[in-house]
């Protein structure tokens, strides 16, 4: 596994140095970039089919959203490089930094967290009527694009202090390459938010 200080490369030769680690879970390890605002996902074990699902959003990407007025909507940490060891090996990709904001489920019932409270001191219900329209946008467009969130879950969907979202994990999104019909499955989920018949 790759730690701290470790060299890896992007699928067009750039050179990227892992920083400090900033997050963990279950398929991998997430590490700051040195000196750029992204970070990298590093993966447990590694998948061939990952591996060209990514380099597919990497070459297809959803740009940020915002509404007619130009006000944010969504930020994805949506996948920009594909990474190797300095051996060739895949090992996981490079998403932009996403800071701030709180989980979702924070304000889904009120605004009773303390990191809640912090962010949004004014808090009325009309927030969640803003989140929801905008997570709705959100999904929309990603479905436009082709892409699908197959693990909708609390923990990957930030709001941010204005009532716009930040996307987290979108390497699980559900994909289809447009141009050659290949699926790339979601093979991940949340029991709580997932078809009974799946789960």
């Amino acid at each position: 596994m790759l730690t701290e200080n470790s060299i890896v490369k992007g699928i067009n030769g750039g050179i990227y140095r892992l920083g400090r680690e900033i997050g963990a879970g279950g398929e991998g390890v997430v590490f700051a970039i040195s000196e750029t605002n992204l970070v990298a996902k590093i993966y447990r074990q590694t998948d061939p089919n990952q591996e060209r699902k990514l380099k597919y959003m990497a070459w297809n990407p959803v740009p940020n959203v915002v509404d007619q007025n130009m006000n944010p909507i969504m930020t994805l940490a949506w996948p920009k490089d594909v990474l190797y060891d300095t051996g060739g090996q895949f090992v996981g990709y490079a998403m932009p930094r996403v800071e701030g904001g709180v989980e979702i489920f924070e304000i889904e019932r009120g605004c009773t967290g303390a990191a809640a409270k912090a962010t949004f001191p004014n808090y009325t219900w009309r927030l969640n009527v803003l989140v929801a329209r905008n997570l709705a946008a959100a999904i929309m467009i990603l479905h436009r694009q082709n892409y699908v969130i197959g693990d909708m879950n609390c923990k990957n969907i930030m709001v941010n202090s204005d009532g716009s979202i930040s996307m987290l994990d979108t390497d699980s999104c559900d994909v289809t390459d447009q141009a050659t019909g290949h699926h790339y499955k979601c093979c991940v989920g949340t029991e709580d938010v997932s078809a009974s018949d799946l789960v």
